[in-house]
């Protein structure tokens, strides 16, 4: 019996321990979505809403969590229900609504970046808390906090600035350049250092996989950057 709670224990903080890297790759996909423009961005948040609230439950059915593990996992569900609902609300919007609205317009996609590096960060730091303290899990997180930090900063300053119709365009362009630079190290550092040591031995491709993801957010972000500049 004491086996078996250690066997779930282990395959409990595995999991956890993983997440991170998904959702970060979520998140910077809704930063990427407005240059899909139209009806194909909103279905890619009702997407992208759809899996994040998969995998977001998934913890609150594991008989081992704790009460930060059940709190961290009613907020990515809580966010992973609102960037669905900002999809199906600009659709109703534009149904229904006698003003000519761009679908997933500017401060949607804002506001969804937002939400979902603010639960990037949430569940960083309940790892941090209820995992065992390393110095590998403390720059894993340092990662992960600041490129949300900063991700969810240049959020809000973006759309101030669309509020007050400013021209911006280089200011979003390098911002978001920085944002997906910093989202990809914060994915390979954590791949490297966290999920690494997870999915030895089980699903080996996995680890490549991350950080060629990452790689590909940093080189984005460069090119972002120049054409921005």
């Amino acid at each position: 019996m004491s086996d078996q709670s250690s066997k779930n224990t282990h395959f409990s903080w595995d999991i956890m321990r993983g997440y991170p890297t998904v959702f970060l790759a979520f998140a910077f996909s809704l930063t990427t979505l407005g240059a899909e423009g139209g009806l194909t961005t909103v279905l890619g948040l009702i997407g992208i809403s759809s899996a994040w609230i998969g995998l977001s439950i998934l913890p609150l059915f594991d008989e081992n969590r704790n009460t930060f593990v059940f709190g961290a996992s009613v907020i990515l569900t809580v966010v992973g229900i609102g960037i669905g609902g900002l999809g199906i609300a600009t659709i109703l919007e534009v149904l229904f609504s006698d003003a000519q609205t761009s679908i997933a317009n500017e401060w949607v996609l804002g506001v969804a970046s937002i939400l979902a590096y603010t639960a990037v960060m949430v569940w960083g730091f309940v790892i941090l808390k209820v995992s065992p303290d390393t110095p590998a899990l403390r720059i894993g997180v340092i990662f992960l906090g600041g490129a949300s930090s900063y991700t969810v900063g240049y959020g809000v300053c973006s759309i101030i600035l669309s509020m007050g119709q400013s021209d911006s365009q280089m200011f979003d362009g390098v911002g978001q350049g920085i944002a997906a630079v910093f989202s990809g190290a914060a994915m390979v550092v954590w791949t490297l250092l966290i999920t690494r040591k997870v999915v030895l031995g089980k699903v080996k491709f996995v680890v490549p996989a991350l950080v060629i993801c990452g790689c590909g957010f940093i080189g984005t972000g460069i090119l972002y950057i120049i054409d921005a500049i």
